[in-house]
């Protein structure tokens, strides 16, 4: 027997800017049984934790609109409980190396991404409250996936991916998720290496480093994480030399992942085209009136429709275009799609 626990009323915040890192988290922590609510950047961090009371959360470090680091400082400065809040903060990078800068910022802890969820339990037992930790016993259980059955992919070792997602099915929908993110992620290192945008460069080349190691891409990842040590040395000349390199063998990973592309379209409830444009139409209204909550939720309800193969595409760029907040881009894609599907705007 292992023995193990949960914390059924702990609510707790996991903050990432990558929905695969996210996702797999959610999956990862879900044993614990806990009420998990999530967030995409610092500001949404704070945001959440002046309206509701939480008893640990999981930071992430680089995020765009405002970092880990500069969220924690913000959460401390509040006072209150917010200053003795338990902060994680989870770290692509080596802890060794940023230890100090965690512990100055004023977070409780760190540990080292993608989530493991021993060393999750570990903080969770040690900075939860005592009185919410419930002992259970259960029987240690031995994953049902072999090794024969583990994708063979060239450039990744899906047994690395699968051991840091955490089941088969989490795996193969994460290896979806990357390859509907290829195009779009791609184009946006290129357009802010283009505008010397080097703090949003780094940004994105230190999120795929750590997706592209969680799924098993290894070599893909230390190419990112060259990319990523460059941009914080601001060494220009190296990153217009190298990235399009680093980009051509990204891209690669478009065809052999296309048969993942798919897998996640199996649940999807089939709608008519009167109900997508109705979505799409709320999208484009959305982003002209600046509500991003509003674009968000029409886009997460068009992500549960299944979609003729014809926009299939689309629809997926359309995705990522929302969640980069790219307003001009959406709305004008939005328009695209409503007119393959016959409708009028």
């Amino acid at each position: 027997m292992e023995r193990t626990f949960t914390a059924p009323g702990a609510h707790i915040l996991l903050v990432d800017d990558n929905e695969i890192n996210l996702n797999v988290g959610l999956a990862l922590l879900e044993d614990f049984k806990m009420n998990i609510d999530t967030a995409e950047n610092g500001k949404d961090a704070v945001e959440k934790a002046l309206e509701a009371t939480y008893d640990l959360v999981f930071m992430d470090h680089m995020m765009p609109v405002m970092d880990g680091v500069e969220a924690v400082k913000e959460l401390r400065r509040r006072g209150g409980w917010l200053s003795e809040m338990p902060v994680i903060a989870l770290t692509a990078n080596s802890p060794e190396d940023e230890g100090d800068l965690y512990s100055k910022a004023g977070f409780t802890a760190f540990m080292e991404k993608p989530i493991d969820p021993v060393e999750a339990g570990k903080m969770l037992r040690r900075y939860l409250p005592q009185d919410m930790i419930c002992e259970e016993e259960t029987e240690g259980t031995e994953s049902e996936t072999s090794e024969c059955d583990l994708p063979v992919i060239e450039g990744i070792d899906s047994e690395a991916g699968l051991k840091a997602t955490g089941t088969y099915e989490m795996y193969l929908r994460s290896l979806g998720d990357f390859y509907k993110q290829i195009d779009i992620k791609s184009t946006k290192i290129e357009k802010c290496l283009a505008d010397e945008m080097i703090r949003d460069y780094t940004v994105e080349v230190h999120a795929l480093k750590s997706t592209s190691r969680m799924l098993g891409a290894l070599e893909l990842s230390e190419e990112f994480k060259n990319l990523e040590d460059l941009g914080d040395k601001e060494a220009l000349d190296e990153l217009n030399r190298l990235t399009p390199g680093v980009l051509r063998h990204y891209r690669d990973f478009k065809e052999r992942l296309k048969p993942y592309g798919s897998m996640n379209d199996e649940n999807k409830k089939p709608v008519g085209t009167d109900e997508m444009i109705a979505r799409l139409l709320e999208i484009r209204d959305a982003m002209e009136n600046f509500d991003l909550d509003g674009a968000d939720n029409a886009m997460k309800e068009l992500n549960t429709y299944k979609v003729p193969e014809n926009i299939r595409d689309k629809v997926e760029r359309m995705d990522a275009l929302v969640a980069d907040v790219a307003m001009e881009d959406s709305i004008r894609l939005a328009a695209e799609i409503i007119s393959a599907l016959g409708g009028n705007e």
